[in-house]
């Protein structure tokens, strides 16, 4: 008990001393569900949003790794739930993108059509830093179009006959895929 009292304190004067622009409280309730915590445990709540709850958390979890080298290896370590930070950050207008998905290419992918084939251009993009996507199974066209507009994807490839779809214009033109790319806006 005194160790846990005096590690607590540790702690406490180590973060009092530095100039900390948001406050922090001791909450001895406070436990992590895990039972390899070996020492002080933490939590962060946002204040602006706490209906997120604990966002951030972690502790002190000595000899961990150590279990499974036969070593004593002291350790801290923390857990941040981006999802939930961006997706409220995005809900609340904070963090705003051009466009919903990063995926600039959607890659169609229709019955009968070589998927060995689809899956080099789609490499042959990404490799070029193209964000591609290839559509998940070979559906109806009309589905995998709908689907990139839905999902705000600027360009949809047809592997079979080398055209490439531009979703704002409409327009719809034959391209070399190995040399073409979006336009830089974008």
């Amino acid at each position: 008990m005194q160790q846990g009292l005096d590690e607590l304190e540790f702690v406490l004067t180590t973060a009092s001393a530095g100039k900390a622009e948001h406050p922090f409280m001791v909450d001895l309730s406070v436990t992590r569900g895990f039972d390899y915590y070996t020492g002080s445990v933490y939590e962060v709540i946002w204040d602006e949003f706490p209906s997120l709850g604990v966002i951030c958390g972690g502790g002190r979890y000595d000899d961990l790794a150590g279990a499974y080298i036969n070593k004593h290896i002291p350790g801290v370590g923390i857990s941040i739930g981006f999802t939930r930070i961006f997706s409220k950050l995005v809900k609340e207008g904070r963090v705003v993108g051009k466009r919903p998905v990063p995926t600039e290419v959607l890659v169609t992918w229709l019955e009968g059509d070589d998927y060995r084939k689809i899956s080099e251009i789609a490499h042959n993009l990404r490799d070029r830093g193209i964000a591609t996507e290839v559509f998940h199974s070979p559906v109806a066209l009309k589905k995998q179009l709908q689907y990139a507009s839905r999902r705000g994807i600027p360009y949809v490839f047809f592997a079979p006959d080398g055209e490439i779809k531009d979703m704002q214009s409409g327009e719809q033109y034959k391209v070399d895929i190995n040399s073409w790319s979006p336009k830089s806006e974008l």
